[in-house]
């Protein structure tokens, strides 16, 4: 089996939900070089009880938590994915900017080559916190952290993944994941096991 190894290509696409359910995504675009990341689901989770004991027990999806770390976050991307404007390399942050929508893309290369390809549907970043360090004897590098939430589409759908490990995985999809945003798969064929 094999073992993720790396974290790379991390790219965002900005969504437009039409008011007939329609996802249209611009061209991906991609952020800066990977440092780390994290994704944390949420569910939210009740239990009714009933005779002395739970009775039933429901849960329903709270969003992701999403955290990353670049080398650096150019301000035009800065700027794009916190619904600012740079005007002559300048960017002006006002309280009533509103943060787009956006699908957020990336790849987890395995130990043999293959890789896992990522992308959350709908998500919005966050102000990010601004951390920074004089320099000292020796050299120390700095890079940018950003935090964002992901949510469900209108349709439920809210991560898709194809991973390469998987026989019969469609590698046209793979081959276009950075090039535009992956619709989920239709089914022609009945699962393999069942």
């Amino acid at each position: 089996m094999a073992m993720t190894i790396d974290f790379r290509d991390l790219h965002y696409a900005v969504l437009n939900e039409t008011s007939d359910g329609k996802f249209n995504y611009s061209t991906p675009k991609r952020i800066g070089k990977t440092v780390s990341g994290k994704a944390s689901p949420k569910a939210e989770s009740v239990t009714f009880y009933a005779e002395g004991g739970p009775a039933a027990t429901a849960s329903a999806f709270g969003g992701t938590e999403i955290e990353l770390e670049v080398d650096t976050l150019p301000l035009s991307v800065y700027a794009e994915l916190l619904g600012k404007k740079v005007v002559k390399g300048q960017v002006v942050d006002n309280t009533s900017d509103v943060p787009p929508y956006v699908a957020l893309l990336y790849r987890l290369p395995y130990d043999n080559g293959k890789n896992l390809y990522v992308c959350y549907y709908k998500m919005k970043f966050e102000l990010p916190s601004d951390e920074h360090k004089t320099a000292e004897d020796k050299p120390t590098f700095q890079s940018a952290k950003i935090k964002g939430k992901a949510i469900q589409r209108s349709d439920g759908n809210w991560r898709h993944r194809l991973d390469e490990e998987e026989e019969g995985h469609d590698a046209a999809v793979a081959a276009k994941w950075f090039k535009e945003v992956p619709a989920p798969p239709t089914e022609t064929a009945p699962p393999s096991g069942k």
